[in-house]
C-alpha cells in the first residue's frame, strides 16, 4: 500500500485534475456565471472646458443614454443597478476634426470599482453637434530648411500631400494664410526623404503659435531633389565671314559673361565654361552691328542644365572707317529736372559704350572730355527706368545710333536731404558773401 501511494506519480496527477473540476462544479452550482444588460445608464461629459475654452458651443444630439453589457458571478452581477454604472465621454479625447467622443464604462459600489467582472458598453460613442467651430483644407507649401552641402541646390521637392485640414474658431482659422511643409535638407548631397513638419502661416510671412488652431496631421512625407551646382565662365570666339568693304569690327560683346548651372556631380565635373563659336556669329556682309541670341543649353553636356539665364546675347560692333567707338563714364552722366526728395543712379553699368562718326575730323581725334551726357527725369517717380541719354558733341560729330541707360529712382533717405539742405544753405551763404 505505502509503495502504492509513493511511487503512482500519474495518479496523483489525475487527482488534482479530479479536485479542481470538482471545485468548479461546486462553485457553478453555488454561485455561476452569468450575464445582463442594463438599460438607461447616463452618460456624463467630461473635460468640457476643451470645448469652452476656444469659445465653442454645443450640444449632445446622440448617446446621452446607453445600454450596457456586464457578465460575471450571478452573486456580484444580480445587485447591479443603472445607478451603480458609471459612464464618462472624455471630451478632451475628441479629435478637433470629429463630432464623436468614445464612452468609457465601470460599475462602481460603495465607493470602489467592482473588479472580475465584464462591462462593455452596447453603445460605444456619444455625438456631439459644435457650433462656433470652422474648417477648412488649405494648401501646403513645402520649403527647405537648412542648407544643403556646398556646392549643392534644392531642385525640386514633392509631399505625399498637397492640402491639410485645419480647424478652430473662425478667428483664428480665418488668420491662417497658409501651411508650410518645412523640409529639412540639412548637408545634403543627394536626395532626401523625410517627414517635413507643418506650420501655420499669417498673411504677413509669419508663423503662427495659436493653440486654438489644429492641423489635421502634424507632418507630411517629402522627397527632396539635391543636384550639384557650379558657376562657370562664358566666352565668345571671333565672328565668322566679312563684313562689308569699307566697314570694320569695332569690338564683340557679351550680356552675361558668368553662367550658373546644376546637374549631378559626375557632369559638372566635366565643364568649367562655354565658348560660343565662330559658326553662331556670322557676320558675312554685314555694315551695320549685329546681335546674336545664343541658347546656352546647345553648348552643356548631358546631365547639366542652367540654372540662372538660358539665352546671352553676343553683339557684334560694325562701323565704317571713319567711326570710333567711345566709352562715356556712367558717373559723368547728368540727372536733368528730377523731382524734389528723389535721387537717381544707372543701374549695374560703369561706362556707356557709344559709336560716333564725324565729317569734319578724324575720328582717332574725337576725345570723350569733348562730350557731355545727361537724361531727362522730368516727371519720372521711384523704379526703374530705361531713358535715353542727350549728347553735348563737338561740332562735325554724330552718333551712329541712339542710347539708354536704365535709371533707379529712390526717395533720398533723411541723412541725404540733411546734407542736400546744408550743402544749399552754404552755397547760398557763400553766394551772399561774394554779393558783399
Amino acid at each position: 500500500m505505502k509503495k502504492l501511494l509513493t511511487n503512482n506519480f500519474s495518479i496523483k496527477i489525475i487527482s488534482l485534475i479530479l479536485a479542481v473540476l470538482f471545485w468548479g462544479l461546486i462553485v457553478n452550482i453555488y454561485d455561476p456565471s452569468t450575464e445582463v444588460t442594463i438599460a438607461g445608464v447616463n452618460v456624463s461629459l467630461i473635460n468640457i472646458e476643451s470645448l469652452t475654452d476656444k469659445n465653442y458651443s454645443y450640444e449632445l444630439v446622440d448617446g446621452s443614454k446607453i445600454s450596457v453589457y456586464i457578465k460575471g458571478p450571478k452573486s456580484v452581477i444580480t445587485d447591479i443597478k443603472a445607478s451603480d454604472i458609471v459612464a464618462v465621454a472624455d471630451v478632451s479625447t475628441m479629435s478637433e476634426f470629429s463630432e464623436y467622443v468614445d464612452i468609457s464604462v465601470k460599475v462602481v459600489k460603495n465607493g470602489k470599482q467592482v473588479k472580475n467582472i465584464e462591462v462593455i458598453p452596447r453603445t460605444t460613442v456619444v455625438k456631439l453637434d459644435i457650433e462656433n467651430r470652422l474648417t477648412k483644407e488649405v494648401e501646403v507649401v513645402p520649403v527647405a530648411i537648412n542648407s544643403p552641402s556646398d556646392g549643392h541646390t534644392v531642385t525640386n521637392i514633392t509631399l505625399e500631400n498637397t492640402s491639410v485640414k485645419i480647424a478652430g474658431p473662425s478667428s483664428a482659422i480665418e488668420a491662417v494664410s497658409e501651411v508650410r511643409a518645412l523640409c529639412d535638407v540639412a548637408s545634403a548631397t543627394s536626395n532626401v526623404s523625410g517627414v517635413a513638419e507643418l506650420v501655420m502661416i499669417d498673411k504677413d510671412g509669419n508663423q503662427i503659435n495659436d493653440t486654438l488652431a489644429s492641423l489635421s496631421i502634424a507632418g507630411i512625407e517629402f522627397n527632396a531633389t539635391i543636384e550639384g551646382e557650379k558657376t562657370i565662365w562664358i566666352a565668345v570666339a571671333e565672328p565668322s565671314g566679312k563684313v562689308k568693304d569699307g566697314a570694320k569690327i569695332m569690338k564683340t560683346s557679351l550680356s552675361a559673361s558668368k553662367l550658373e548651372i546644376m546637374g549631378n556631380d559626375q557632369a559638372l565635373a566635366q565643364i568649367d565654361g562655354i565658348t560660343i563659336p565662330s559658326s553662331a556669329i556670322n557676320i558675312d556682309g554685314a555694315d551695320t552691328s549685329k546681335k546674336f541670341t545664343i541658347s546656352l543649353s546647345d553648348y552643356l553636356p548631358n546631365g547639366v542644365r542652367t540654372k540662372s539665364i538660358n539665352k546671352v546675347t553676343v553683339t557684334v560692333t560694325i562701323s565704317d572707317n571713319d567711326s570710333i567707338n567711345l566709352s562715356i563714364p556712367t558717373d559723368s552722366i547728368k540727372f536733368n529736372n528730377l523731382s524734389d526728395g528723389l535721387e537717381a543712379k544707372i543701374k549695374d553699368e560703369d561706362a556707356l559704350n557709344i559709336l560716333v562718326t564725324s565729317d569734319s575730323i578724324a575720328a582717332s581725334d574725337i576725345k570723350v572730355s569733348d562730350i557731355t551726357a545727361s537724361v531727362n527725369l522730368t516727371g519720372l517717380v521711384e523704379g526703374q527706368h530705361s531713358v535715353f541719354v542727350s549728347f553735348t558733341m563737338p561740332e562735325g560729330v554724330k552718333l551712329k545710333e541712339s542710347y539708354k541707360v536704365p535709371v533707379i529712382i529712390s526717395k533720398k533717405t533723411q541723412e541725404d536731404q540733411t546734407k542736400t539742405s546744408t550743402s544749399t544753405e552754404t552755397q547760398a551763404s557763400a553766394s551772399s558773401e561774394s554779393g558783399r
